[in-house]
């Protein structure tokens, strides 16, 4: 497996020097430049073999790249991932530094050395002084993870009379609105077809974050958690503060339904043996964009929420019972309060209605005002594109305020792109046959490096999984579009569901996002790229 490390490391080390921080002109160009790295570091591809497509429906220019190395046959295994980066504002003085890991990680050594604080920093400077851990942005996510790819397809490629086909699909905007992978999935069924190809399974090439000894990132992880984004637009009455009997604060009916989803146990699932991350509030505030002294009339909050296999619908619906239970509870204690202080509360009498976007915007439909809705979208999009909540509240504050909601009132919306969750299908007998492959693969790698690797059913964090093989039904994409305002004509999923297995391998390392990421050198450019190359060729000649 050795014969991986120096390959993989020095593709790593590419790949990170060209910095890619999403939305940039480094993220734009970055396709050009794998095109011809791929070239310059794989002699024995077909320069018609890799195709650099732009992406659809997306105000920034960037692009997705597929390079083909072909085999005999039909069959195909994919290899994907994303270039994308996170900002390197957080590398502050070091920033200069951040795409070239062997004078960043003496850098950072110098740094800590000088003035570690507390355990967290005394555990990078321990990692980066055993010479074991790559630094830099992306180093981790996912460069490392593309690099392992691309050694597979490098070794593939050089191959003679090679079973199969291995595709491997680098994308950007994996770190903001998947508008990579959105483009691959509209544009693959097409490819596929002209190249004729068959897509049997898909490897994603991920990062894991692993603060303790590795044994949870050492992972192939047999699907990937979902992510909605419930938002919650709350109408209540505002009223000079010396009156406040006279109004309904919509600050507090919102502190209540924050109250009520924070790590709300009924929105969380068990499955396989693990629990789904409980729900946190990402945003909570009023309106007001000035100081007096009226109350709040107006407010929202937004939600993180990770799913395991919760379908977009189902959610909605308890996010909407859970808002109207505690839409009651605070209008019940207020009138308590009222009461304590010798009020009457008859004008908290009016009972709360909990709306979904879908509603709201069906009646902008009726009266025939959803140009104007399109209209208020326009406006906005440019300068929310890179904040999609913000987009979405800009909308349905205009769609409340155009049919003239009174409160209490409160809507619910998913404030952002769905990503639906991703599992290998353990009924269907090729997902079976599949699964039974990456097990015995997996034990035979860690029995040859020593290496313990776990399988895990739920990759933790958001990912292009999500959209390799999304099982999502032509209905529930319809209630998706209907109910997330800020993106009406650009949620792209197959209605029909795809059959290939998806599963994530990929490295470890520690500090995902932060200045201090560094990938782990001995499991991330050896075990990996040899797992992945025993997956792949045993499923080609399945």
């Amino acid at each position: 497996m050795d014969t991986w490390f120096k390959q993989t490391k020095e593709l790593t080390i590419s790949l990170v020097s060209k910095l890619s921080v999403t939305g940039t002109k480094g993220e734009s160009e970055f396709g050009s430049y794998l095109n011809e790295l791929i070239l310059r570091t794989i002699p024995t591809m077909d320069p018609n073999a890799i195709t650099v497509e732009r992406t659809l429906d997306d105000s920034v220019e960037r692009h997705v790249v597929f390079a083909l190395a072909r085999g005999s046959g039909r069959k195909t295994v994919i290899l994907s991932g994303h270039f994308d980066v996170v900002s390197v504002d957080n590398y502050q003085d070091l920033a200069g530094l951040s795409a070239c890991p062997d004078q960043l990680a003496g850098a950072i050594v110098e740094q800590l050395r000088a003035k570690a604080r507390g355990e967290r920093d005394e555990l990078v400077l321990s990692d980066l002084e055993s010479g074991s851990y790559l630094p830099g942005r992306g180093a981790l996510d996912m460069k490392s993870g593309l690099a392992a790819g691309l050694a597979v397809l490098q070794r593939f490629s050089s191959e003679e009379a090679s079973e199969g086909n291995v595709l491997f699909i680098a994308v950007c905007d994996e770190e903001n609105s998947s508008h990579g992978i959105r483009t691959v999935m509209r544009l693959l069924p097409e490819y596929m077809k002209r190249h004729d190809l068959d897509p049997i399974a898909a490897i994603n090439l991920d990062a894991a974050d692993d603060q303790k000894d590795g044994s949870e990132g050492q992972a192939v992880f047999l699907g990937s958690v979902g992510k909605c984004l419930p938002l919650v637009y709350v109408i209540g009455r505002d009223t000079h503060a010396g009156a406040a009997f006279e109004g309904i604060n919509a600050a507090y009916l919102t502190a209540e339904i924050v109250k009520r989803l924070e790590w709300s146990s009924d929105l969380v699932e068990e499955s396989w043996g693990e629990r789904s991350p409980a729900p946190v509030c990402l945003k909570q505030s009023d309106l007001k964009n000035r100081y007096d002294i009226t109350t709040p009339g107006v407010a929202w909050c937004y939600f993180n929420y990770l799913t395991h296999s919760r379908k977009p619908t189902e959610i909605l619906d308890a996010v909407r019972r859970i808002v109207s239970q505690a839409m009651d509870e605070a209008l019940k204690e207020l009138r308590d309060r009222a009461r304590s202080l010798g009020v009457d509360p008859t004008g908290l009498n009016e009972p709360p209605r909990v709306l979904l976007a879908e509603e709201v915007m069906k009646e902008i439909d009726e009266i025939g005002l959803t140009e104007r809705i399109r209209e208020v979208h326009r406006e906005h999009q440019g300068k929310f594109a890179g904040d999609l909540p913000q987009l979405t509240l800009k909308v349905i504050e205009a769609a409340a305020s155009i049919i003239g909601l009174r409160g209490p009132v409160a809507i619910v919306a998913l404030g952002s792109l769905h990503y639906p969750s991703s599992q290998v299908d353990r009924g269907n007998p090729w997902h079976s046959r599949f699964l039974e492959t990456v097990q015995e693969e997996a034990k035979s790698v860690a029995e040859k490096s020593g290496r313990a690797i776990k399988l895990r059913p739920f990759f933790p964090g958001v990912s292009d999984m999500s959209f390799l093989s999304p099982h999502v039904s032509s209905e529930e994409v319809g209630r998706i579009n209907a109910n997330t305002p800020a993106l009406p004509a650009q949620l792209v999923f197959p209605c029909e569901p795809l059959t290939f297995p998806v599963i994530n391998i990929g490295p470890w390392g520690r500090d995902l996002h932060q200045w201090t990421e560094r990938v782990y050198e001995p499991y991330s450019f050896e075990v990996v790229p040899e797992l992945v190359w025993r997956v792949t060729k045993r499923t080609l000649k399945s």
